[in-house]
């Protein structure tokens, strides 16, 4: 008798388990991370041309809304800009960041940040691209990730 129970309780146990398990749902994301030349003021208000990587993603994901909300960075005559938004670099972040720019000092750092938002790198394909007329082949990165939520 004692075995029945404690076979119907473990079956339960595990029902419940699985049944919670099925509650998560999978979104995905498809995200590119070209390198860009970007213009920074230095500390002698010159401008520095820095390579910089950004992320770009497909549009209209509802889950990716931490992405979307990277601050494009933008040179401008106030010395301060990046105070003014509110939004820093990823590298320069402390706790109070609320915003980051959407630019990373390397491939690998715009993944940490992917990573932190909970996404899971799931493949890397290559794309190819090509342009008409000439003889030029690109091929570049395309990253697909994968979240659960609730």
């Amino acid at each position: 008798m004692k075995s029945l129970f404690v076979s119907l309780g473990l079956f339960l146990f595990t029902l419940n388990t699985f049944a919670q398990i099925s509650k998560k749902k999978i979104v995905y994301l498809i995200a590119r991370i070209p390198m860009e030349q970007v213009g920074v003021r230095n500390t002698n208000d010159y401008i520095d041309y820095q390579k910089y990587y950004t992320i770009n993603t497909d549009t209209n994901n509802p889950h990716a809304t931490g992405i979307y909300a990277l601050v494009p960075y933008k040179l401008s005559k106030a010395k301060n800009y990046a105070n003014t938004l509110g939004a820093s670099f990823y590298y320069e972040r402390n706790d109070s960041t609320k915003y980051y720019f959407n630019y990373f000092r390397s491939a690998t750092e715009a993944l940490l940040f992917l990573s932190e938002m909970n996404w899971e790198l799931v493949t890397v394909i290559s794309e190819a691209n090509w342009t008409t007329g000439q003889i030029f082949i690109e091929s570049r990165p395309v990253y697909y990730f994968k979240k659960e939520i609730e």
